[in-house]
C-alpha cells in the first residue's frame, strides 16, 4: 500500500516537472520525488540520481539544483562509492564556496570518505569566535574600548540561556584601536 502511494507520488511529480517545468515550482517536484527514491520506502539511489540531474540540468542556479547537487554526493556517499564521492563532495564545495553544505562537505564528509566510513564527527559547539580586521562580526557583539589593546565585552545572553563562556581573537593586534 505504501509503495503504490508513494509510485503514485512520483508519477504526480513526473508529470508536474513535464507539463510545468517553467514553474518556479518544478525544481522543488523534482527534487521532493529524487528525495522519495532515495528514502527507506523505495531505497533507489539510481532513480533518485536521475531526479537529481534533471534538477540540477533543468534549473542551475537555484537552491534545489544546488541541493540535487549535494544530494547526488551524498547518495554517492551512503552507496559507499568512495573515489566518486571524494570527487562529488569536492566538486560541489568548489561550484557552492559560499554554502553551509560546503562547509559540512569539506570539514565532516571528506575526511570521513578518507577513512572509507560513512560515520561523521558530530562537530562541537565553538568555544571561541575569530575576529579578523573588518569582520562583520565587530558589528554584531557590542564592544567597549578599554585601551589599544585590550576590550571588555559585554555580551547578554538571551532569556532562557547562560552564557559559558566567550572569547575574542583579534587576529590584528596592531590596529585593535579600530575595534
Amino acid at each position: 500500500m505504501l509503495f503504490s502511494k508513494t509510485k503514485a507520488a512520483l508519477d504526480l511529480y513526473a508529470r508536474f516537472g513535464g507539463e510545468h517545468r517553467r514553474s518556479p515550482l518544478a525544481p522543488a517536484a523534482l527534487l521532493y520525488a529524487g528525495t522519495l527514491c532515495a528514502g527507506p520506502r523505495m531505497n533507489d539511489f539510481a532513480k533518485a540520481r536521475e531526479w537529481f540531474a534533471r534538477v540540477a540540468a533543468g534549473h542551475p542556479g537555484t537552491r534545489e539544483a544546488e541541493a540535487a547537487e549535494y544530494y547526488t554526493a551524498t547518495l554517492a556517499w551512503r552507496g559507499r562509492k568512495w573515489t566518486e564521492a571524494e570527487k562529488l563532495h569536492k566538486a560541489f564545495a568548489a561550484a557552492h564556496p559560499g554554502s553551509p553544505l560546503a562547509r559540512v562537505a569539506l570539514d565532516e564528509r571528506l575526511p570521513a570518505i578518507a577513512k572509507k566510513s560513512l560515520a561523521v564527527p558530530l562537530q562541537a559547539e565553538p568555544h571561541e569566535v575569530v575576529v579578523g580586521p573588518r569582520d562583520r562580526k565587530r558589528k554584531a557583539i557590542p564592544i567597549e574600548q578599554a585601551d589599544a589593546y585590550n576590550t571588555d565585552l559585554d555580551i547578554i545572553p538571551a532569556n532562557g540561556y547562560k552564557l559559558v563562556g566567550s572569547t575574542i581573537i583579534d587576529h590584528d593586534s596592531r590596529g585593535a584601536g579600530k575595534l
